[in-house]
């Protein structure tokens, strides 16, 4: 007997997060092989596809209900579904604490050379052209995944929502890539790298909507979102979900702002993304502008009426109420915001050695395009001394030095300069980068660790929840029964999937494929029956009837 689809879709969402990885001390490295080190020593997990004997998997299924596997050269962390922004945020920080141990491991079986060691960034490019993503998944009815996807509501409420919610998650970013404007320091670290509104890809053209439409569950729709930052900071985690949750459901209510259709939806990423004050005038499509803060006022306002009058978003009222004090603080003074927001701690960090350098954002921006084009130009033993401007043409030819002579002379620069600016926007640079690994654990925690254990960074969760999950699912979704299982048949897993276990038992001509289709099925009797029949194949005894368990020929 299947239910009725409820008319308001409960909360479900999860986080996919492609770490950045390096070896450092190295002169070169692969990073897919450096990442199928990390997976090698995930344990417990099971192969999410049957692979030859002997030979490692690249893709496991863990009992926590998270998936850990290389993805286009990179470590790939995947939470398990959770129905709370906070219970996601604990399931998130929970995947760097495996990532973490893994690379721990990695140090302790001495697997690298002398002088060598693996490196986890939780960031979104490297700076030199390259991004990799930090994708959202939400789950929606049929007909709101349609109303974005194919309807105008997608580029009236959502578009203009993703744009200048910037301001609450991005993890701030030095410079500019991917051909676009210079940049001193931007809020988000992945605007520069969206060229389309609508598409299926992920890795080129990168759309603000991503139509790609793998639900993974029946009656139900998965949102996929492609356009926000990797965040270490458990406040711009919690808010970038929870707003993003609430503004699903103004559109699945029909009750979203429409006001705000932006004229170029992509231009406008980028110049919330480089605007500082939070006041740049945004152009709408229908005349008009506004600010990214007057547009996230707008869907704050009809997130918490929708809130006051729904009480199955009551557990939202935080999210609503955090959601506005950040707005005020923007408004008023955005340092307020340094323990709680990944751009504004990493800003706050940046500043200080822009202050001893004795610059502003503005000649950052300004000297990018010099420092860029004459990154290889060798260190002179005595820079104060130097002529950068004659070694150009012999060190790095002559298109570089045309370019870095024209982009000097565009902006009003001195060659005497130089070597104290090109300092500075290294020195900045490593700040950035810094920021984004993970290393906890050994003698020399990173950058961000220890601003938590000097309780410099506001959290949103209990530290012991975060342990938790990273051992145990969250017990109120499908994650629950799909980590349960595998831990039970995890030596005789044939395929593993997020709605789909098959499994081969010793003696069994047969493979018993379990569905997992329902991804609101958590702990409970239906659970509990489903874990005694599987644990009565597994000791030969004849199978209750039902339809969640099917046999099939190998």
């Amino acid at each position: 007997m299947t239910a009725a689809l409820p008319t308001a879709t409960p909360m479900l969402a999860g986080i996919e997060t492609e770490y950045g990885i390096a070896i450092r001390g190295a002169p070169s490295f692969d990073p897919a092989a450096a990442s199928l080190l990390l997976l090698a020593r995930c344990q417990p997990g099971s192969p999410a596809r049957e692979r030859p004997p002997g030979a490692g998997s690249d893709d496991l299924m863990l009992p926590n209900g998270a998936r850990f596997y290389l993805d286009h050269a990179h470590p790939e962390y995947a939470t398990p579904e959770c129905r709370s922004p906070n219970e996601l945020v604990a399931a998130d920080r929970a995947g760097e604490q495996i990532l973490d141990r893994c690379r721990a491991l990695v140090e302790r079986d001495a697997v690298l050379p002398a002088g060598q060691r693996l490196a986890l960034y939780k960031n979104n490019s490297d700076g030199v052209g390259n991004s990799y993503g930090c994708h959202e998944n939400y789950l929606v009815s049929p007909a709101t995944w349609a109303s974005v996807a194919q309807g105008e509501v997608g580029m009236a409420a959502l578009v203009p929502f993703l744009v200048t919610r910037t301001i609450l998650c991005g993890a701030g970013k030095v410079g500019a890539e991917n051909a676009t404007a210079a940049a001193g320091f931007q809020l988000c670290q992945r605007a520069d790298f969206f060229e389309t509104l609508y598409g299926v890809q992920t890795t080129f053209r990168r759309p603000l909507v991503n139509l790609r439409d793998e639900a993974h569950a029946t009656r139900y729709q998965r949102l996929h979102v492609i356009v926000g930052d990797a965040n270490l900071a458990e406040h711009s985690t919690w808010l970038k979900v929870g707003t993003t949750q609430l503004v699903l459901a103004l559109i699945a209510a029909d009750r979203a702002p429409g006001v705000f259709r932006l004229r170029d939806p992509l231009a406008a990423f980028r110049e919330v993304s480089r605007d500082l004050s939070f006041r740049a005038a945004i152009e709408l499509d229908r005349g008009g502008r506004a600010t990214a803060l007057e547009i996230q006022r707008g869907f704050v306002a009809a997130a918490g009426a929708l809130v006051a009058e729904r009480p199955d978003l009551e557990t939202y009222r935080g999210v609503v109420e955090a959601w506005d004090d950040a707005l005020a603080c923007l408004d008023d003074d955005w340092t307020q915001l340094t323990d709680r927001f990944d751009w504004a701690i990493k800003r706050a960090l940046l500043e200080r050695v822009l202050a001893r350098g004795g610059a502003t954002w503005d000649e950052v921006r300004a000297w990018q395009p010099v420092i860029e084009a004459t990154a290889e130009l060798p260190r002179p033993a005595d820079p104060a001394a130097d002529d950068p401007d004659a070694r150009l043409e012999p060190a790095l030819g002559r298109a570089l030095a045309v370019r870095a002579r024209a982009a000097l002379r565009a902006e009003g620069l001195r060659w005497a300069d130089y070597w104290g600016r090109r300092d500075l926007h290294f020195a900045l640079r490593r700040v950035d980068l810094d920021y984004h690994e993970i290393r906890r654990t050994g003698p020399a925690p990173a950058l961000f660790t220890r601003l938590e254990q000097a309780n410099a960074v506001a959290s949103v969760v209990d530290p012991r929840d975060i342990v938790a999950r990273v051992e145990e699912p969250p017990p109120d979704t499908r994650a629950w029964l799909r980590g349960r299982l595998l831990a039970m048949v995890a030596p005789h897993v044939v395929a593993a999937d997020w709605s789909e276990l098959t499994v081969r038992l010793p003696g069994d001509a047969q493979q018993l494929t379990i569905e997992l289709a329902d991804p609101f099925t958590g702990s409970g009797a239906d659970a509990d029956a489903l874990l005694s029949e599987v644990a009565r194949r597994m000791a030969h005894l004849p199978a209750r009837a039902g339809a969640v368990c099917t046999e099939q020929d190998p």
